[in-house]
């Protein structure tokens, strides 16, 4: 995956079988987010810290439930 592939409403796939769509890009405490959900039911949201090395995206989940929260906190204070 590369940087202009990350992009509100593309798909991005992690392994073959787990297919995201990308709901928001988030910038929180100096680290880069991608918010996505799955696109087939059970509909489960999902983030993920990405990295930029070599042109290339590389992605991390993120488990940090401080993180989460924060992140979370940021999406709806903008909406």
């Amino acid at each position: 995956m590369k940087k202009e592939d990350l992009k509100i409403g593309a798909k991005i796939t992690i392994k073959k079988d787990q297919i995201y769509r990308i709901i928001d890009l988030i910038d929180y405490d100096n680290k880069n987010y991608i918010f996505c959900s799955t696109t087939q039911k059970p509909i489960i949201p999902m983030v993920f810290e990405y990295k930029i090395i070599d042109d290339e995206i590389r992605v991390e989940l993120e488990e940090n439930n401080e993180i989460l929260k924060g992140i979370f906190d940021k999406i709806i204070s903008q909406n």
